[in-house]
């Protein structure tokens, strides 16, 4: 379990606390970090504030932030949290983040009898529709920094007298430890599971993005090799390396919220690894993405779909079998392949088709056929099967 500090510091600039903050995230700290303070009065400009511009000359001063939000004013009275957090080590992906904190803290102000509501659209939290917490959030460099301000005693008009009292009452140290105490069981909640089945090109991004989500990762490959080398790439850590057999993926699947079936045989159609009976002991309502669907998909229960209508149920589990995946983001899909293909194109141009893959190996290997006459082995054998 990752280490959590929770720092009071008390009444604090605005400018101060952010250049805190940036020191922070370059000294790469292994733990998660909470912040709880008060600022001295100052308005901040998210993003996505359009009107308002930088005026660090008026009193109190406007001053642009990188956070996510619009305008936000801060004074003595409101209760700030700053979120400085590891977030490969968090058991949520980052999408959630300000999701989970507004949560945490909406759990916190329930034990008050407070009548309060999340709104997703306007991030925050309301009391008798007026917004009495604010939430941005920005991740630079795999942290998360910015954070929640809550009014305590700003603008008591707005509540009735007996709401007024109990506002007055969490302007105690009473919310401040009732808070850390709810935000400090972040890493207590379940990680989420993962697991990769076939290790190639795709399935090594696949890792990688689950590794970085903060989810534990199960990987499943048929070659003992190639799991050794990506040990030594992505270490030990929320990671399993499984060799894969019917039982190890059954067994895999059946603890998974997402399956990524990534199953490649260079010239032959994708092996079903995964069956229609595996999938009875897979979580309901958990995903199964077959990247293999092009070479006929790895699992039993894939069909091709497209971006239009990409997923169908079955077996009580999501699948997404999107034929052509890339063609979601044609312009990067065309400039990635073409900075892959590129040199390979030259060389050709270059060397003429024989002395190029006389010259490279991996030229010669992706080489299917020329001159009427089919080269690879693998789809010469496919097609006399």
């Amino acid at each position: 379990m990752t280490e959590i500090q929770f720092k009071e510091l008390g009444m604090v600039e605005y400018s101060q606390t952010y250049e805190a903050m940036m020191e922070l995230i370059e000294s790469q700290p292994s733990f998660h970090s909470i912040w709880s303070l008060e600022h001295f009065p100052v308005f901040t400009i998210g993003i996505s504030e359009k009107q308002i511009i930088e005026d660090k000359s008026k009193n109190p001063p406007f001053i642009k932030t990188d956070r996510g939000g619009k305008t936000t004013f801060h004074a003595p009275g409101q209760l700030v949290f700053y979120f400085i957090l590891l977030m490969k080590k968090l058991p949520f992906p980052p999408t959630e983040l300000t999701k989970k904190i507004l949560e945490t803290t909406s759990l916190a102000l329930s034990s008050y009898d407070l009548k309060h509501e999340i709104n997703a659209n306007d991030p925050g939290i309301f009391l008798n529709n007026e917004k009495v917490a604010s939430i941005g959030m920005r991740i630079k460099k795999n942290y998360s920094y910015h954070g929640l301000s809550i009014n305590i005693d700003t603008d008591l008009d707005t509540f009735n007298s007996l709401q007024a009292a109990v506002l007055l009452l969490l302007q105690s140290n009473q919310i401040h430890q009732k808070l850390r105490k709810h935000f400090l069981k972040f890493e207590n909640l379940q990680a989420r599971e993962v697991s990769v089945v076939g290790a190639g090109v795709a399935g090594k991004e696949a890792i990688r993005k689950g590794i970085d989500s903060g989810a534990h990762v199960n990987v499943l490959d048929i070659s003992s090799q190639k799991l050794k080398d990506l040990e030594k790439e992505f270490g030990t850590d929320n990671i399993s390396y499984i060799g894969s057999t019917p039982e190890s993926i059954s067994g895999a699947i059946s603890k998974s919220d997402l399956v990524i079936g990534s199953v490649y045989v260079v010239g032959k159609e994708a092996p079903k690894v995964i069956t229609r009976k595996m999938l009875n002991v897979m979580k309901p309502g958990s995903v199964l993405v077959d990247i293999s669907i092009d070479q006929g998909g790895c699992v039993e229960t894939s069909k091709p779909t497209t971006h239009d209508d990409p997923v169908f149920v079955e077996e009580e589990v999501v699948h997404y079998c999107v034929t052509n995946m890339p063609g979601a983001v044609p312009l990067t899909a065309s400039l990635a392949l073409n900075h892959a293909t590129l040199p390979f194109i030259k060389k050709i141009a270059d060397l003429g088709l024989e002395k190029a893959c006389a010259s490279d190996n991996h030229l010669a290997n992706g080489l299917n056929m020329s001159n009427g006459e089919i080269r690879h082995p693998s789809v010469q054998a496919a097609l006399n099967s």
